[in-house]
């Protein structure tokens, strides 16, 4: 479960009345948390939020995608976003350039002089070479860039004989990286598949993962490879200051690698928190990062 948003008022206008429906229509669905969506829209967390928040209208595209991710149907959405659009003016096009219908000798006018006489294929000769110029840089500048962000982290002891979980499944998985980290330990013994685990044993960490690119942290949980897919009650947490906010990952059944829900490090500190229960008469683990706020 999620943190509450802020109420909008259908009232308000064509934004706020789309908004109220799309978090209707979340509520329907099970109100399934927005990183959980994202999976399914190919936008971001926050992207999914804000369409819902009724600030602004979203794009057709954004607002479909989170129709999709919701089993909504897209036609009826389709036309709903187009009414708000038309009063909001949200969807109407810009008028077309007055020069393209300009004579020839207006187009020509901003050339310099020395070249307003050459004939018009050396013009485009020129830019063609230029724009070849040009690609051919920003190929050499991209390619290299890439291939240094796809590089995956060095595992972790934590992950030590397990195969690494890179999903990158939302624009703001590329690029982010660990900034806090916390060990999760065992309070006292406990008896899981057969195996007798003692206290002070590993179970894994908690870790605040971070991405610049959409200034949003939230909590990855890696074991150790001896309570990989044991049984036991995980669940994550994010909070936020200054108000206090908690996201809530689902409940997992299993220990497991598992990420929680994003929140935006731009208003106030974000932490991590893990927390492991080992049925009804076994131990309960807990262990939260620090806060961290983007600089």
């Amino acid at each position: 479960m999620g943190r509450p948003m802020r109420p909008v008022d259908p009232a308000a206008g064509p934004a706020a009345e789309l908004a109220a429906g799309l978090r209707e229509l979340r509520q329907q669905a099970g109100n399934p948390p927005f990183r959980q969506m994202a999976r399914r829209a190919h936008y971001s967390a926050t992207t999914l939020s804000v369409a819902c928040s009724g600030v602004m209208l979203p794009s057709l595209d954004v607002t479909l995608a989170f129709v999709r991710a919701c089993d909504g149907p897209q036609d009826a959405w389709r036309r709903r976003w187009t009414d708000a659009a038309a009063l909001t003016g949200a969807g109407t096009r810009r008028p077309a350039v007055a020069t393209r219908a300009a004579p020839a000798a207006r187009r020509r006018a901003w050339r310099p002089a020395p070249i307003r006489g050459l004939p018009p294929w050396v013009g485009w000769s020129l830019g063609s070479f230029a724009l070849a110029l040009m690609v051919a840089g920003l190929v050499r500048a991209y390619w290299p860039a890439r291939a240094a962000v796809a590089q995956p982290p060095a595992p972790s002891a934590f992950q030590a004989g397990l195969p690494p979980m890179y999903v990158g499944v939302t624009r703001c998985d590329p690029g982010s990286y660990r900034v806090l980290q916390r060990t999760l330990t065992l309070p006292r013994p406990v008896r899981l598949g057969g195996r007798a685990f003692p206290a002070g044993a590993v179970v894994g960490a908690v870790y605040l993962m971070y991405s610049p690119r959409c200034s949003e942290a939230w909590p990855h949980f890696s074991p150790v490879s001896a309570f990989f897919n044991q049984p036991g009650r995980l669940t994550l947490r994010s909070r936020s200051t200054p108000d206090g906010s908690v996201n809530t990952s689902p409940v997992y059944d299993v220990i497991r690698y598992a990420d929680g829900e994003p929140m935006l490090t731009v208003l106030g500190c974000v932490d991590a928190e893990a927390t492991i229960e080992f049925g009804a008469d076994g131990p309960s683990v807990t262990a939260a990062t620090a806060c961290f706020q983007r600089a």
